[in-house]
């Protein structure tokens, strides 16, 4: 095992417990919706420049100019991702510009953390995530690391701890570590206030199908659908992926009671029972199994009765 894996699991097991940091205050976080306006940008610049590294809010106003270039660098790396060939240019312009955002938002939390009282600052936790984020962002995985574990041993009771842990699982997931990967994702999911947990329980199912479980697979799948912290897309790729599963590991007569257990959405009320079993019915037909899918025929049928009278 990596050096720094065995150090990072050895923080998992003697770690103090997660414990959710105090509100931010009114218009003090990182991340603001949408992408900066230039006219923004360049106010936050200015006020930056006229301002002394000794005021009291000098190291906020760092971190918020830093955090919209963030953001802008993430929203034009999205809009040149979601070009088509033919607007080759304006895609490599919007990388540029990305690039460059991503560069200065860089400096900016280095400069940050190179400050003598860095670890007093009231967001230091969230400089050393957003910094981490964007060395990974610029290829320099080993920086991102260096970072994430800084930030799992100075700041152990930061909201971002979740974050840090879901990125070395991932990072594991992607070298096919599955059992460091495993690791950090339960972590991940042992925090039950954390936004990330939802994500975590989809990767541990696939660790586990990946491993052969498909049982083990199937039970977490649920778990996500359970949870109504899950948004509507990975919701909706979970709903998918049990299917998949139940081919390999349910059993057809089991099929109707299954689906209509996990098919409300918790945070709708919405019920997809009748599509979830047209889609193991084409699932079954896909492999062959024609009677299964005959079996879920008439569950599917008995489905759309009973929901089209609610």
């Amino acid at each position: 095992m990596p050096a720094l894996a065995s150090v990072l699991l050895l923080a998992l097991t003697l770690g103090p417990s997660y414990e959710p940091s105090p509100a931010p205050r009114e218009g003090s976080e990182g991340s603001e919706a949408g992408a900066p306006s230039r006219g923004e940008l360049a106010d936050l610049r200015a006020q930056v420049a006229a301002a002394s590294a000794s005021d009291p809010g000098y190291a906020d106003l760092l971190l918020r100019l830093a955090a919209r270039l963030s953001d802008g660098s993430r929203r034009k790396e999205a809009l040149a991702d979601g070009l088509g060939a033919e607007a080759s240019a304006e895609a490599l312009r919007l990388a540029q510009e990305a690039s460059s955002m991503r560069a200065e938002a860089a400096e900016l939390y280095a400069a940050l953390l190179r400050a003598p009282n860095f670890n007093a600052l009231p967001r230091a936790d969230e400089a050393l995530f957003e910094l981490a984020a964007l060395r990974l962002a610029s290829g320099d995985p080993e920086g991102m690391r260096a970072l994430l574990l800084r930030l799992v041993r100075d700041f152990p009771r930061s909201p971002r701890i979740p974050g840090a842990y879901l990125v070395f699982g991932d990072h594991y997931f992607s070298a096919g570590d599955m059992a460091v990967a495993e690791r950090f994702y339960a972590k991940v999911a042992s925090f039950p206030q954390a936004s990330e947990r939802p994500y975590a329980l989809f990767k541990l199912a696939w660790v586990r199908r990946n491993g052969g479980d498909a049982a083990g697979a199937l039970e977490h799948l649920v778990r996500v659908l359970g949870d109504p912290a899950t948004e509507a897309n990975l919701r909706r790729v979970a709903r998918r992926d049990v299917i998949g599963v139940y081919v390999e590991v349910g059993k057809p007569g089991r099929a109707a009671a299954f689906f209509r257990r996990i098919s409300a959405d918790p945070a709708t009320g919405q019920h997809y029972e009748a599509e979830m079993l047209g889609g193991l019915r084409q699932a079954y037909l896909d492999a062959g199994r024609d009677a299964d899918a005959a079996a879920i025929r008439d569950a599917l049928a008995e489905a759309e009765r009973r929901l089209s009278g609610r």
